[in-house]
């Protein structure tokens, strides 16, 4: 046997065994990473408790508390103070999505826009009967980079992040939209 030979033959036998102790580990993880994931379960009563713990104006919480039975954002939460890059989470109803993702746009205190991303269903790959075509609540997250907007002047901080309903149709009657307000860091 040549050395080149002799040099193939170990790298080989060490990616091999190197195959078999990492496969066996990466899916136990993304076992783990799915059993992990539990969203807070929220009633109507506790989206209304949540809002009056962070006194938000009454128009507001009555918008976000209206999408309640179709989308729940939990994070982040109205009024939160974000910075790039942000990552939300939530459930939305599988109505909510196409394709197993929707749209996320975040806009300034003029509503001109900042920046543009999608939020995507989160499946468990241990499910096969797993969709997000579904009647029921789907988890979903999402990540949008931004550049901060805002300058010393204080209405400047202010923004939203809209969780726009997806609508591949382009019909008015089918669009839909939660608004959560938020502050730039």
């Amino acid at each position: 046997m040549t050395k080149s030979n002799i040099i193939i033959g170990i790298i080989g036998a060490v990616v091999v065994i190197g195959f078999a102790l990492g496969v066996p580990c990466f899916i136990k993880s993304l076992k783990n990473a799915q059993d992990d994931f539990s969203p807070p379960e929220e009633t109507g009563e506790e989206v209304i408790a949540i809002i009056d713990k962070i006194d938000i104006p009454s128009d507001i919480a009555d918008h976000i508390l209206s999408k309640s039975d179709l989308v729940k954002v939990y994070s982040p939460r109205p009024f939160s103070v974000i910075a790039s890059p942000l990552t939300v989470w939530g459930e939305a109803r599988g109505a909510w999505f196409f394709e197993a993702n929707f749209q996320l746009t975040l806009v300034d205190w003029d509503g001109r826009i900042i920046a543009e991303s999608f939020a995507s269903a989160l499946l468990n790959p241990n499910d096969p009967d797993a969709t997000w075509m579904t009647e029921e609540f789907v988890p979903f997250e999402g990540t949008i980079e931004f550049e901060n907007p805002s300058n010393e002047a204080d209405f400047s901080k202010r923004g939203a992040l809209i969780f726009q309903k997806a609508n591949p149709s382009g019909l008015a009657e089918r669009a839909d939209a939660l608004e959560i307000p938020i502050l730039f860091k």
